[in-house]
């Protein structure tokens, strides 16, 4: 394991609420407010004392204070007060003490953020960065779990998003905006994009691929597997080897279905590149908000890999039912 990795794994998350994340009635003052009380609270605390200046030095680790993002800190929290989302027992001039049970629970689940990423943002000379702090764990909690085979560890990785699910889920409306902080965050390495600049699968066009940075290569992986679904309907105006070699594997899988025989090298492969593809359609499956319709859709696209059963390659613990 590299260092780097270690750090990141070793890292101080903190849970943020879905619920909360995503409700479009509160501000970005107040959900970065709320993000400042997640940052400063510990569930061994009786009570929690908050104010604008407090919050911001836990946001940005101890940076100098910066007055225009101190007074929308404490706007946030009358905000969150006001939406009885907080609860205070006491109120002075200058602060507020949280009681114990301060926050609410959250059925919908909460979304992973690590204090480095929050920092990074909030320390940036960027203008928007309350509203940055925001898309950016909102980009985050539409990642959908992903399954390590040899392994069998599940972390969240990718999210396979358009412009209009990102208006829909998001803060932004504006397209503009939109490119404006994705390019913003992939400056700061704290995600990675793939674009498929118009291609498209079934007459949908493939959507881009968001991730967090250091998941690079397990976003680029995934990107490989669209491009290859299908030996016949991806359409695209470049020439892609791999999608080339990708659809060469998917005609080996038919003709060894149809009982033809190849070397073993060959079919090893062959078996990778469908249980790979199996994965990939298993994890769409899983996605929150898919409709039925392509749940339905991408099930009957899961290929049986009972035709490699006796290669020796061949574990059944691999195998997508």
């Amino acid at each position: 394991m590299t260092e780097d990795k270690q750090n990141i794994e070793n890292e101080y998350v903190i849970n943020i609420s879905n619920s909360i994340l995503s409700n479009k009635k509160l501000s970005d003052s107040a959900i970065v407010a709320y993000i400042g009380i997640r940052l400063s609270t510990s569930k061994h605390l009786k009570s929690v004392v908050i104010n604008g200046d407090i919050l911001f030095e836990h946001l940005t680790k101890g940076s100098s204070p910066k007055k225009k993002t101190i007074d929308n800190l404490n706007e946030g929290i009358l905000e969150l007060i006001e939406n009885g989302l907080i609860q205070v027992s006491t109120k002075t001039r200058s602060y507020y003490i949280l009681k114990s049970n301060y926050m609410i629970n959250d059925i919908k689940g909460y979304t992973g953020i690590r204090y480095s990423e929050i920092s990074t943002i909030m320390n940036d000379t960027f203008k928007s960065r309350i509203s940055l702090l925001r898309y950016f764990c909102i980009i985050v909690s539409r990642f959908i779990y992903v399954k390590n085979i040899e392994t069998g560890f599940q972390n969240k990785v990718h999210a396979d998003l358009t412009q209009e699910q990102i208006k829909e889920y998001s803060n932004v409306s504006s397209r503009t905006t939109i490119k404006t902080y994705n390019d913003k965050l992939v400056e700061m390495k704290l995600l990675y994009i793939h674009c498929f600049n118009g291609m498209s699968y079934n007459n949908r066009n493939l959507n881009n691929l968001y991730g967090r940075y250091e998941n690079m290569r397990s976003v680029k992986d995934k990107a490989d597997y669209k491009l290859g679904l299908s030996t016949s309907t991806l359409d695209s105006s470049g020439d892609n080897n791999k999608t080339n070699s990708n659809r060469s594997l998917a005609q080996i899988y038919n003709n060894i279905k149809k009982g033809k025989d190849y070397p073993t090298n060959k079919k090893k492969e062959c078996y990778k590149y469908i249980l790979s593809r199996n994965t990939y359609f298993t994890d769409m499956i899983s996605y929150p908000d898919i409709s039925d319709e392509l749940k339905k859709e991408y099930s009957e696209k899961i290929c049986d890999l009972s035709c490699f059963s006796n290669e020796s390659f061949y574990k059944e613990s691999e195998v997508i039912q």
